[in-house]
């Protein structure tokens, strides 16, 4: 499945949490399975247009929200752009344990990671 697919669903599953809506609830109000709002929600399957919508109107957001665009149709954090390796690696470090300390201290975890780097490279 495409790394926009799985973007579009972790956007979903955030503003469902933020509206403290459970899967199943979505599910029941878009007279969908359970197992259609995981597979949107982890990527696995791409949402129909009318469902977006629904779940749009819905949470009360626009489409560009969970698309992550803006009105002028580019990235909604136009600061940087990421290449396919560089969401992926995303995906996966969220996946750790550590992630919620690299996401509240970045700034430290990126010198670690240089410290490490150039640490590594010396002892070749």
């Amino acid at each position: 499945m495409s790394s926009n697919a799985i973007l579009i669903g972790q956007r979903i599953r955030r503003i469902r949490k933020k509206k403290e809506v459970t899967q199943k609830q979505l599910a029941e109000i878009l007279s969908l399975s359970n197992s259609t709002i995981s597979h949107y929600e982890n990527g696995s399957r791409n949402i129909s247009l009318e469902d977006l919508t629904t779940i749009c109107n819905y949470f009360e957001v626009d489409v560009d929200k969970i698309l992550g665009l803006n009105r002028k149709g580019e990235s909604a954090n136009n600061k940087i752009k990421l290449s396919d390796d560089e969401v992926i690696l995303i995906l996966e470090l969220r996946k750790t344990k550590s992630y919620e300390n690299m996401i509240s201290n970045p700034v430290n975890y990126a010198k670690l990671i240089e410290m490490k780097t150039s640490d590594y490279k010396s002892n070749i």
